[in-house]
């Protein structure tokens, strides 16, 4: 595996928590810095009506856990919904992270504090109505702060279903939680409003690297207005040495992108997170996806 995955010597007492079999993990002996729970925007489920259900992690004060790419070094968390039969879950939904230096030169992103991972759920449409379902999810993250720890979390949820002319309820106590979350997510929409214009060329220190520059620019956000940006490339790249500037008022990164399994080319899909203030001065995120080697794509606009 690449040096980003750190191997760990850990005692058992730290690997505690690793089985959970409610909505929580109360074991204050356990020493863990990472509380997991399993969480949903309504206390009864509808039949064929989609909600939200999310992984709730609680993270001690500094400690952070990571985002889907880890960047230099850690892991993403990862999740594993189980669901009954003929329902279905959609694809997990990762707020905007956080930027970390580790051990000098590493740079990883993730969340500090609190993090709500989330997914749509969608009951089918023949369900008797006030039967109980189990919810389900299988978590294993990694959490860092002088030194890393993995943890791992089996977690159940169960919800009564509704009758087909019951008042739908979307009022769990974590209801709140979830409407905060959406100022979070990042956005992508098929409407104009972000462009990105892709340059390509080689690394003279890596053979199986070339170096990118992004240019990212709408007509609706100043360059100056631009936060941060964070890369999520495919599992087979890797991204070194980031540099965020603006350039003649655009939104300018280079970076060099590394295949594990040979030469980083042009074709890949790249994927990436722009994050910025918007009028109104509140922090908004941008999904954008740059085909390498195309000269400008139309990009997600913010509404």
């Amino acid at each position: 595996m690449p040096k980003r995955i750190r191997f760990l010597t850990l005692s058992l007492g730290l690997a505690a928590c690793a089985l959970l079999v409610s909505a929580g993990c109360g074991d204050e002996t356990a020493r863990h810095p990472v509380w997991a729970e399993l969480v949903a925007s309504t206390d009864t489920a509808r039949m064929g009506e989609p909600f939200e259900v999310g992984v709730l992690l609680k993270i001690d004060p500094e400690w952070h856990v990571y985002w889907k790419y880890s960047g230099d070094a850690g892991l993403p968390t990862d999740i594993r919904w189980t669901v009954p039969d003929g329902w279905s879950v959609g694809e997990l939904q990762w707020p905007i992270p956080t930027r970390f230096v580790e051990n000098g030169p590493l740079t990883t992103y993730g969340y500090v504090d609190s993090v709500l991972l989330t997914a749509e759920v969608r009951p089918p449409d023949n369900i008797e109505p006030g039967a109980a379902v189990r919810l389900g999810a299988q978590v294993n993250w990694m959490v860092c702060h002088d030194e890393c720890i993995p943890g791992k979390a089996t977690l159940t949820l169960d919800l009564p279903m509704a009758g087909v002319h019951s008042l739908s309820v979307q009022t769990s106590t974590h209801a709140l939680r979830f409407r905060a979350l959406q100022e979070l997510l990042p956005v992508a929409s098929d409407r104009a409003g972000w462009s990105a214009q892709a340059e390509l060329s080689p690394d003279s220190t890596n053979d199986k690297a070339m170096i990118v520059t992004l240019y990212l620019s709408s007509p609706e956000v100043a360059a100056k207005d631009v936060l941060d940006w964070f890369p999520s490339p495919s599992p087979s790249l890797l991204v070194k040495r980031v540099n965020r500037r603006v350039e003649d008022g655009v939104f300018a990164v280079s970076f060099s992108l590394q295949s594990m399994f040979g030469s980083a080319g042009t074709g890949e899909m790249f994927e990436s997170l722009l994050v910025y203030r918007d009028k109104s001065g509140r922090e908004r995120g941008v999904r954008v996806v740059t085909p390498l080697g195309v000269e400008s794509v139309p990009q997600a606009a913010i509404p």
